[in-house]
């Protein structure tokens, strides 16, 4: 939820992610998860942006986790030592080893990412200018 008042710290509490805009009191700021400085609006486009990025990195992480406890583990404990597979201990530790390294990767590759500022808002088009974009589709869309 995104508020802008003194009057909505307790929903700011309350809510998921509390977003606050131009806070210039000290209870709106620790009121807050996430606190935009300006009054720009469209930055929380960019948050938004940022956050779906992070989801993404978890469930690239969590991926990475589960196949190795799937694959690895089960060849550890020694399901499939009668068909002659095995690992060695010093082999299990490496394997855990690069998967986390996998996963520390993945969420370090999170920081590459780079706010855009671009998000701005388009201008409206008035009467004439409207007009002038539907006759370039028509002369566009007709065949000779």
């Amino acid at each position: 939820m995104t508020y802008l008042g003194l009057n909505d710290i307790p929903c700011l509490q309350e809510a998921g992610i509390g977003i606050s805009i131009n806070a210039k009191s000290e209870l709106n700021i620790n009121a807050a998860d996430v606190v935009i400085l300006s009054e720009n609006i469209y930055k929380i486009l960019a948050l938004i942006r940022f956050l779906r990025k992070g989801n993404l990195f978890i469930k690239i992480n969590l991926f990475w986790a589960f196949s190795y406890n799937i694959v690895i583990m089960p060849i550890v404990a020694g399901v499939f030592y009668r068909f002659n597979i095995f690992v060695s201990p010093v082999g299990s530790c490496i394997a855990m080893s690069v998967s986390s390294l996998l996963v520390v990767g993945f969420s370090h590759m999170l920081s590459l990412f780079k706010y855009d500022d671009s998000l701005q808002p388009r201008p409206a088009l008035v009467g004439s200018e409207l007009n002038e974009l539907n006759e370039s589709n028509r002369e566009v869309s007709t065949f000779s």
